[in-house]
């Protein structure tokens, strides 16, 4: 595997337009796993729109005391202020912002985006059209289902499932109790799904991170150090597997594969190239189909 060719960047979210738009690229550090996002100088595209957050606060209906026991919905953007606490549903023809504290006991549905400030809680789904970010301390009981991009942010967890045709980052210590499906998926640092993941782009396990099921991506997957997959990997393209980290079930993959230092699979492992350092360790066959 020419390392010099396989060490660019996953595509990623950006913390600040998470923010404001839920896009762009995060910081400048680098993986091994290849996307088709970036330019020609290695920077990933940022098509992100700053406007809607200041948009939406500055035409949204502000829900008052008097909508806390009903549902709502609001032919408009919405903010539900401060620790306002709703005990229905919620829904709104664009973009949705709940601020620190508040709280939806039912379902939220947004025409547009949602934005969940810190500890926010949301007692049931969250549909949205467009980008969905929560921030530190946000939680959702019931499942994401997005038109956009999905970012969670430090600490925030989310009962169910993830799903959307756009990219998801989990960022550290963030947590998803059932499947993700997105497009690009990144788990920082200790992030956690207890469920499967599926993507038709890269997915990146950074240092820590764990996944109970199968995983099956449509291109590269990297492991970073001690990460640890409960399942099996299918992957269309590279797969670096980093130092300590470990995949339960079995490794297969389109292209090649690379096994670091205390590496462990307890399957059978499949690639178009296999490397394994000496202090590697595979259960089951390992296969060449390059």
């Amino acid at each position: 595997m020419d390392r010099s060719t396989t060490r660019r960047r996953l595509l990623q979210l950006s913390s600040g337009a998470l923010l404001a738009g839920v896009a762009g690229c995060l910081d400048g550090a680098q993986s091994r796993v290849l996307s088709d996002h970036e330019d020609g100088d290695g920077d990933a595209e940022d098509d992100g729109d700053d406007r809607w957050l200041a948009d939406t606060r500055a035409d949204a209906t502000t829900l008052e005391d008097e909508s806390g026991s009903d549902d709502v919905r609001i032919d408009d953007h919405v903010v539900v202020p401060a620790a306002f606490e709703l005990d229905g549903n919620l829904e709104a023809a664009g973009s949705v912002v709940l601020e620190s504290d508040a709280s939806v006991d039912g379902d939220l549905e947004a025409g547009e985006h949602v934005l969940l400030e810190r500890n926010t809680a949301v007692g049931g789904d969250i549909d949205a059209s467009g980008d969905v970010l929560l921030e530190r301390g946000g939680a959702v009981d019931g499942d994401i289902a997005s038109g956009g991009k999905v970012g969670l942010r430090s600490g925030v967890t989310v009962d169910g499932s993830v799903e959307t045709e756009d990219d998801v980052v989990l960022e550290e210590t963030a947590a998803v109790g059932g499947d993700v499906d997105g497009t690009h998926i990144r788990l920082r640092p200790d992030a956690a799904v207890d469920g499967e993941i599926a993507a038709d782009g890269d997915v990146l396990l950074e240092r820590g991170a764990t996944v109970d099921g199968d995983i099956a991506v449509g291109r590269a997957i990297e492991l970073g150090e001690n990460a640890a997959v409960g399942g099996d990997i299918e992957a269309g393209g590279d797969v670096p597997i980093g130092p300590g980290a470990a995949v339960d079930g079995d490794l297969d993959s389109d292209g090649p594969i690379e096994l670091e230092a205390d590496a462990e699979i307890g399957g059978d492992v499949a690639g178009e190239r296999v490397l394994v350092d000496s202090s590697a360790r595979v259960d089951g066959d390992v296969t060449e189909t390059g």
